[in-house]
């Protein structure tokens, strides 16, 4: 004959579920925050590097025809690329002194007396190596919050006596970083985690409902 289940057995078995149930939204939640994070942060540096493409192609075509980065017709190209965007911009001399900047999300202090500042001599060196830069910073507080930061090498280009396309020459002539904020990621993280935890606590309470149940048909 058939042994019928008992009430610690029951519990036991509750456990074993409750704990499965519990293990598996975890695993759900954290692939579902890192496909989002990473889905976020993708979209915002694909983002960061076309605002980067279009204002270094602008400015090495300026440079090519001997423009300054400090001209004023740059600058106010700049500030408008900035209104456009919805980035902050900063231009620098190969030595990382800021040219000119714009954007929301420069301090009051920077905003003020921009020419006195200096980029972080690691963001200079790294993008006069490799010629490009990404990362997560404040520049030393030059920002007002975290960004996700883009740069780029500007040159004057050169024209290919085979094709006579313009081509970079590769000389340094300044420094370009773009940056966006990078709150609004985790801002958008924080509400997404709020949600999973209020879906996985309702999980849970609805399986504890089915499965107490059932307690009072289970002998001792």
């Amino acid at each position: 004959m058939k042994q019928k289940p008992t009430k610690s057995m029951y519990l036991h078995q509750l456990a074993v579920m409750l704990g499965l149930i519990l293990l598996c939204m975890t695993l759900l939640g954290a692939g579902f925050f890192s496909l989002s994070y990473r889905y976020q942060l993708k979209e915002i540096q694909t983002t960061l590097d076309r605002n980067a493409g279009f204002i270094s192609s602008y400015a090495n075509a300026a440079l090519t025809k001997g423009d300054s980065l400090g001209d004023e017709d740059f600058i106010n190209y700049i500030r408008s690329a900035v209104l456009l965007t919805d980035t902050t911009v900063l231009v620098c001399n190969t030595n990382g002194q800021v040219l000119c900047a714009a954007g929301s999300n420069l301090g009051e202090e920077f905003s003020s007396s921009q020419s006195l500042f200096m980029v972080p001599s690691w963001a200079t060196n790294q993008l006069l190596k490799s010629q490009s830069y990404s990362g997560v910073t404040t520049f030393n507080d030059m920002l007002t919050g975290k960004c996700y930061v883009t740069g780029q090498l500007l040159s004057p280009l050169l024209q290919d006596p085979v094709t006579g396309e313009y081509v970079s020459s590769g000389v340094p002539a300044g420094l370009l970083f773009v940056a966006a904020d990078a709150t609004s990621v985790l801002e958008f993280l924080h509400s997404t985690f709020q949600l999973f935890f209020i879906t996985a606590a309702a999980v849970l309470l609805i399986s504890l409902v089915i499965a107490f149940s059932k307690w009072g048909n289970i002998r001792l």
